[in-house]
């Protein structure tokens, strides 16, 4: 099968666009997947980061209330057995009560504040206890926990104060809810110890759905979330399990976890497959892009194979006509490229043919002695008058067919050169004659005119001016070859129903006619 030149050039660059595309976006493919994923663990451990940081950032806030109340509470208190007397114990008590009643605003997720100090040295009740007595309510002064109705054992009850002091340092609370004022709620509490004793306790209970508010607000990708556990991976807080559940990792699951300063950790979790939905519309994304691309650069590439055959196919249409004859086809000699070159050598070699025939069938067309036109060139614009008459593109024409009277006898007498002479003189009286008509040498002594356009209009006087010429060559003529006498036949196209061979037929005996008439004058 022949294959075009242009399906060769779309092949090329289409294989090579393809094979391009594929290289470079299986390279970007490969290369974005990998960044993707790094990128999408890096944004996710960044969040972590962050929101542990926020987190940590409001505890430490909290830490440092009760750090300041301890210091205030300590550098009020001069001497130790001041704790045992009621009137120091109680303008020491209300120091701190106007400490709280003046700073107490600036921390908006507190629940209770106090100061309680060592019931081995002071009464059950004593010290600060201010807490909400509800959800909505502000912190007011309330009656401290009685230390007298619980043993130090009493975790439950009185923990919040006997835990910090046998660690000897502040310490966070795991979380518990106050069925008193239903808030769930986490404390910091840190000892008192001056001039070598345990003096008491401050501590501060806030309310955990300050955390849990900031926690819920988490976004991860489309369906991940945070939530809190314990230092032994309990959960504190969580959007659907319960508190002391463990979240049950799986391989489907990212998870990362940041410490907080409570010792609590920020869990951030997301489900796997949402890491690979980037990377599945980043294939989208690159599959799409290139599918342009390519299709893009195929219809460019169409594009430019068509310029470039184009020129070609015209070319080769060019040459086609010319090997069926026709040399007046015309080449694009615009192009400035390889093809211009080449059609401007085959417009050249186009030329050079048309030339070389043209010189060629003016020898095959030409007579040789009289230099009109031969039999053969009249043959062939018989031929053509005859389509031109089948398509009616001509009416009026007409053929006159002549006959050299005399030059056998001239041949006989004075020989074959003189003979040619007559015809040359002959022919030159034809040609003056019918200057603006195709003159034919159809025979030894015949000639043929094709008669259109003015000397069809004007033939009568033609035929006239034929016979005046004749008889001036008579009687200037010195010698017989030099003495004219012609026999002519003259007939004109009858319509669409006539033929040249009937024209010439007619034109053939009318000439034979005059030439019987002429000897018969001559004779008489």
């Amino acid at each position: 099968m022949k294959t075009s030149i242009q399906s060769k050039i779309l092949k090329l660059i289409i294989s090579a666009i393809l094979f391009c595309s594929l290289l470079v976006g299986g390279i970007g493919y490969y290369c974005a997947n990998d960044r993707i994923g790094k990128d999408a663990e890096e944004r996710l451990a960044l969040i972590g980061e962050k929101e542990a940081l926020k987190i940590s950032s409001t505890l430490e806030n909290i830490e440092q209330y009760v750090k300041t109340f301890s210091y205030v509470a300590l550098e009020s208190l001069d001497n130790f057995d001041d704790l045992s007397k009621d009137s120091t114990r109680e303008s020491h008590t209300q120091e701190n009560l106007n400490f709280i009643h003046a700073t107490i605003r600036n921390v908006s997720s507190a629940v209770a504040v106090y100061m309680r100090y060592n019931p081995q040295f002071t009464p059950p009740t004593s010290g600060i206890f201010m807490a909400k007595t509800s959800k909505t309510s502000d912190i007011q002064k309330q009656i401290p926990t009685d230390f007298s109705k619980y043993e130090s054992t009493d975790i439950e009850h009185v923990g919040w104060y006997y835990i910090p002091v046998q660690s000897g340092a502040p310490i966070w609370m795991n979380p518990y809810e106050n069925r008193n004022i239903d808030i769930y709620m986490i404390s910091y509490v840190m000892p008192l110890f001056k001039f070598g004793k345990e003096i008491g306790v401050v501590g501060m209970d806030i309310d955990f759905r300050f955390l849990t508010t900031q926690i819920s607000k988490i976004k991860l990708f489309k369906t991940g979330y945070a939530f809190l556990e314990d230092k032994n991976g309990n959960v504190t807080y969580h959007p659907t399990l319960k508190m002391g559940a463990k979240l049950e990792e799986t391989p489907n699951l990212k998870v990362i976890r940041n410490d907080l300063r409570n010792g609590m950790k920020l869990v951030l979790v997301v489900p796997r497959e949402e890491f690979n939905e980037e990377r599945t519309e980043l294939t989208l994304q690159i599959v799409s892009i290139a599918a342009v691309i390519i299709l893009l650069f195929i219809l460019i590439s169409i594009y430019f194979a068509r310029t470039i055959t184009r020129p070609l196919l015209k070319l080769t249409e060019a040459a086609n006509q010319m090997t069926t004859g026709n040399l007046d086809v015309s080449f694009d000699t615009n192009s400035k490229d390889e093809i211009g070159v080449l059609s401007r050598s085959f417009d050249a070699a186009r030329i050079h043919i048309k030339e070389y025939l043209n010189y060629v069938k003016g020898i095959a067309y030409k007579d040789a002695l009289t230099g009109v036109r031969n039999k053969a060139a009249f043959d062939n614009h018989v031929q053509e008058l005859q389509q031109q008459v089948i398509t009616n593109d001509i009416q009026d024409f007409g053929i006159i067919l002549l006959d050299i009277n005399g030059l056998k006898s001239i041949n006989d007498s004075y020989g074959h050169g003189n003979g040619n002479k007559l015809l040359k003189n002959a022919c030159q009286i034809i040609c003056q004659t019918f200057a603006h008509s195709p003159v034919f040498r159809i025979g030894g002594d015949e000639f043929a005119v094709v008669l259109q356009g003015n000397d069809y209009i004007n033939r009568g006087n033609l035929m006239n001016l034929l016979q005046l010429n004749m008889a001036k060559s008579e009687i200037t003529g010195q010698s017989a070859w030099e003495k004219i006498s012609l026999a002519a036949g003259f007939t004109v196209y009858r319509g669409i129903n006539d033929s040249i061979n009937a024209m010439l037929k007619r034109a053939d005996e009318a000439m034979y006619q005059n030439k019987k008439e002429m000897k018969a004058e001559k004779q008489a």
